[in-house]
């Protein structure tokens, strides 16, 4: 059972209070942030973040989200059609039916389209980089809450919205 372990795969679970970078986290499949293994989206995502903030000294907590949340929707904006795509490949490359849930895929590969956790997960490394490399105090933090305000919680999930299938 998954949800009891602390590591999945060598990797840190990512939940409350622990590092984004490096670990997994389970959405659509176990997605890694895969930082160490390909470094480029991030430092993109890092540039962007860069130029956003300019030659600001301590930026506010306002600035540094304003700044994730830009590079993001320009590196990785809302796409459930992308998300589809890179799973439906990831199984045929794997012979799979399908991506589940244990199934590692990596971050980088939902650059030009990905949903919420994905979007969070690139944020939040954005964020942690800053943290790296200006010195920025604070705690990044990545948890899945359930959606109580959503009326059909399942139709957030992968499945649901890859297969077509209306949740209900």
């Amino acid at each position: 059972m998954i949800d009891n372990l602390r590591e999945f795969g060598g990797r840190h679970i990512i939940g409350p209070d622990t590092e984004v970078l490096g670990g997994v986290f389970f959405g659509s499949g176990a997605i890694v942030v895969d930082y160490e293994e390909n470094p480029w989206p991030y430092e993109e995502g890092y540039a962007l973040v860069e130029d956003f903030l300019g030659q600001r000294g301590v930026p506010s907590p306002m600035d540094i989200g304003m700044a994730a949340g830009d590079a993001v929707d320009q590196l990785m904006p809302f796409s459930e059609k992308n998300v589809c795509q890179v799973l439906s490949a990831q199984a045929t490359a794997r012979n799979l039916k399908r991506i589940e849930r244990e199934d590692e895929v990596n971050l980088s590969l939902f650059m030009g389209g990905g949903i919420c956790h994905h979007q969070t997960l690139f944020g939040g490394s954005l964020i942690r980089l800053l943290q790296d490399r200006r010195d920025v105090g604070g705690t990044v933090s990545v948890e899945m809450s359930p959606l109580v305000f959503v009326h059909e919680p399942e139709r957030h999930t992968m499945a649901a919205v890859c297969e077509g299938r209306s949740s209900g």
